[in-house]
């Protein structure tokens, strides 16, 4: 019987970006579409998820909270530790066949930043079958990108994952999320939003500040963490300097969009690749055909598996293709 499959997945961007929101609301989501096919997506420790579920609250705190606005504090924390968020996909009646593991690691940014800790951080990349970016949307947009240095540091982050994955044999996936983009994924339709820029300009500047990783390859989407809030402005705290931005609430209720889509296109790339066995062994293509329960034709399997990965990814909650959303750096 061959090995479960593991996949390392690191998280990277300095803290409070919104790392575990965003895998807070893409593991709530993959769990309501796997269930629809009798899998299950499951964290693997009980700490892990409490995070999650801690980090899952306050998103809804955002959209259905007193008043009409709901004000988030940007820029780094003084508590940076790495944290790990085990998952599992794997379906409940098919006993002793091999589970797909997904390791999620948090890494602050500001391991790179006199912290002590850069060969640890260099170590996670260098070992990271998929890295995870996370931008703060209206840090990179508004006031002409003044906190964007401060709030995501692109240059940073970007300079660290190029020096220790360039030279890899097989580099690895990259992929650049930018976080509370309602505003500039719902400026087409024209709800009441305050600012100038919509998807077309999100992802222009995007591509400007992650310029670097177009070496490696990589791909970008952003995706709406709350849903149904709007920028409305982003100051300086008098007393502390802090920056401080101001949402509006243009619904009722917390209703996150797109947040499967990072994952969808984690496990979709995974699985193109590993079509092409190597020296024989058993790929995650022929794990989950068995999964499946798509026979032993291995042939058959590619093709059933490629037709419900290809259902999968054509559209999502609100009828927009997944290729539609993931785009070049």
């Amino acid at each position: 019987m061959p090995d479960d499959i593991t996949i390392k997945i690191v998280m990277t961007a300095p803290s409070r970006v919104g790392k575990t929101s965003l895998l807070a609301a893409m593991a709530a989501r993959i769990q309501q579409e796997v269930r629809k096919s009798g899998f299950e997506f499951l964290g693997d420790d009980s700490a892990p998820d409490a995070v999650l579920e801690e980090s899952r609250a306050r998103l809804e705190r955002m959209a259905t909270g007193p008043g009409m606005r709901t004000e988030v504090a940007l820029g780094p924390e003084s508590t940076m530790d790495k944290k790990e968020f085990p998952f599992t996909l794997a379906h409940p009646t098919f006993r002793g066949i091999p589970k797909i593991h997904l390791h999620f690691v948090d890494l602050p940014g500001e391991w790179y930043v006199g912290k002590g800790r850069t060969e640890v951080a260099d170590k996670l990349l260098q070992e990271a079958d998929v890295i995870l970016v996370a931008v703060d949307a209206v840090a990179l947009m508004e006031n002409q990108g003044k906190y964007n240095k401060l709030v995501n540091n692109p240059k940073l982050i970007c300079d660290n994952i190029y020096r220790r994955c360039h030279e890899r044999a097989v580099p690895p996936l990259v992929l650049v999320v930018a976080v509370k983009a309602e505003t500039y994924l719902r400026a087409a339709a024209g709800k009441g939003l305050k600012g100038k820029f919509g998807e077309d300009e999100l992802r222009a500047k995007l591509k400007e500040s992650y310029e670097r990783l177009r070496a490696l390859k990589a791909n970008a989407c952003a995706v709406e963490t709350v849903g149904n809030i709007v920028f409305n402005d982003l100051r300086e705290d008098q007393d502390t300097g802090v920056p401080i931005v101001t949402f509006r609430r243009v619904e009722v209720g917390y209703a996150p969009r797109y947040c499967s889509v990072p994952l969808r296109w984690i496990i979709g790339k995974i699985l193109e690749a590993s079509k092409k066995k190597i020296d024989g062994e058993k790929t995650i293509i022929d794990t989950l055909a068995t999964m499946l329960g798509l026979g032993t034709d291995r042939t058959e399997a590619i093709e059933k598996l490629g037709g419900m990965l290809k259902k999968m990814s054509e559209s999502t909650a609100d009828g927009r293709k997944v290729s539609d959303l993931i785009f070049d750096v």
